[in-house]
């Protein structure tokens, strides 16, 4: 196996994990999620000739990730307690008052918009078109506004559960990043107290938004055996 293969495969898994990670804070089935990840690989496969092999080592790689991940995701909430969406949106806004959609304010009527997209009252389409008449400055920005906020919902909603669960590092991971502030941070571990004195540059919080609007990485919770030990669970 050469190494540009490797990378390929690593650069697979990283994108898989993302996905496999959304699609089950979304609630979606083991088999629901298997389709969307074997279209996923059919799309991203870079190879003709080589279709079939690249075909069969990605199925593994997407079993890997969607145990890890699952394993992950179960043991985060086998030890907390429900939380409702609305504490991470308020989160969000007292957090990130900061976040520059009006005037360097998070609006309540944007909130109310976001939270609706959340329950799925309204589509995402739709979500930018409302967006655009409640703020301005085109479509594109609303794009930027939406995907930024329920990002930063969907962050600020699994780390209520992480820390009550008693998480104490984070690895900031995702694809391959672009943004130098991304790349100095990509696959290393942090604490609480060390993202929160980070600074993007951009108005938001690092903790919420990585390396600012649009980022597609995010903060992927550390249960290392030192975690364990500190916690009284048994291996």
């Amino acid at each position: 196996m050469s190494k540009n293969y490797e990378k390929i495969l690593k650069s697979l898994e990283k994108k898989l994990s993302k996905l496999i990670r959304e699609l089950l804070d979304k609630g979606a089935s083991e088999a629901e999620i298997k389709r969307a990840t074997s279209r996923f690989i059919r799309q991203f496969n870079p190879y003709s000739r080589l279709s079939k092999q690249f075909e069969l080592d990605a199925e593994l790689v997407a079993e890997a990730a969607f145990k890890k991940t699952a394993e992950r995701l179960f043991w985060i909430k086998s030890h907390t307690r429900p939380k409702l969406s609305k504490k991470a949106l308020n989160t969000i806004l007292v957090v990130n008052n900061q976040f520059a959609l009006l005037q360097n304010k998070i609006s309540k009527s944007v909130l109310s918009l976001v939270e609706k997209a959340i329950k799925k009252d309204i589509k995402f389409a739709d979500l930018t078109d409302l967006l655009s008449d409640a703020v301005g400055g085109g479509r594109y920005r609303a794009n930027t506004i939406a995907n930024t906020a329920l990002q930063g919902y969907s962050t600020a909603n699994s780390l209520e559960m992480e820390r009550e669960a008693g998480i104490k590092k984070w690895k900031y991971a995702g694809p391959p990043p672009q943004r130098h502030f991304c790349k100095d941070l990509i696959g290393k571990t942090f604490t609480d107290k060390e993202i929160e004195a980070m600074d993007n540059e951009q108005g938001l919080s690092v903790r919420y938004f990585g390396g600012g609007y649009n980022c597609p990485h995010y903060w992927e919770a550390v249960i290392d055996d030192e975690l364990l030990t500190e916690l009284g669970v048994k291996k």
